[in-house]
């Protein structure tokens, strides 16, 4: 758990790992249309949570883009960096972070009104949440799988960079629910596939089509229930609220 400075910095430097491997790779970037690389750093409210959530977005349009004060970072900054630099970087996106977390109110982004919201009924702080992102990176503002041409074969890098980015931060932080918040075109499938590598078991009782799956997935030494819903943009506000009484009935019915 990432209760003091030292834990903190070696999720640092996991993510410093992971990120310097990426640059070795010397990937080949047709064009660098990507934004920063987005990373996480629970809160310390997150720890005082008897119930601890995940709410993992599909990406974040921007994150670290040209009107960050510490300078634009995209793909490129990353594969150009010593590992001084990377180090830097690293900072830079977990000060982005607390940012979001500190932001007091929602504003347009239905992302963050889920968000917010999922907080007010469960009767927690925003800040006792995680947010994550299942794609490190977006491309010009979107999904990193748009736009495909020529791109095939950084889209994969980066789809396996990124599934193992959110890997290291659901093990660090041991949540007992994840909410995908993503949609399931394209995302689905890396779940069963890449991030759980087929350690997981489905929850029929709750699948609704292409609105909810439920899941337990295994972590090393831990199970978490999960759910996968649309995005908030295009989740109806059934589903929305579906799967947080869900959360509230499995919370009420399990040991503190």
């Amino acid at each position: 758990m990432i209760k003091n400075k030292t834990d903190a910095d070696n999720l640092k430097y996991q993510y410093h790992g992971l990120l310097c491997n990426l640059r070795n790779t010397q990937i080949a970037i047709k064009q660098d249309s990507y934004s920063g690389v987005f990373l996480s750093q629970a809160h310390p409210d997150y720890w005082c949570c008897s119930k601890k959530i995940m709410i993992v977005g599909r990406e974040t349009a921007g994150w670290l883009g040209e009107k960050w004060p510490g300078g634009k970072i995209s793909l490129s900054t990353i594969i150009n960096a010593n590992d001084e630099e990377m180090m830097n970087i690293i900072e830079q996106s977990l000060i982005r972070y607390q940012k979001f977390l500190k932001a007091t109110k929602p504003g347009k982004s239905k992302f963050k009104q889920f968000y917010y919201k999922v907080a007010e009924i469960l009767k927690v702080k925003p800040t006792s949440l995680i947010y994550a992102n299942f794609f490190a990176w977006d491309f010009k503002g979107r999904n990193i799988k748009t736009y495909r041409q020529g791109r095939n074969k950084e889209i994969s890098t980066l789809i396996n960079y990124s599934t193992q980015l959110l890997k290291i931060q659901i093990i660090k932080y041991k949540p007992d629910f994840i909410i995908f918040a993503t949609g399931c075109d394209g995302i689905d499938d890396l779940i069963k596939t890449q991030l759980t590598e087929g350690n997981y078991s489905n929850l029929e009782e709750y699948y609704v089509a292409r609105q909810l799956w439920a899941f337990v997935a295994s972590f090393e030494d831990f199970n978490v229930t999960c759910f996968r819903i649309p995005h908030p943009r295009k989740a109806s506000k059934i589903i929305k609220n579906r799967v947080i009484e869900l959360i509230k009935e499995y919370n009420n019915n399990s040991p503190k």
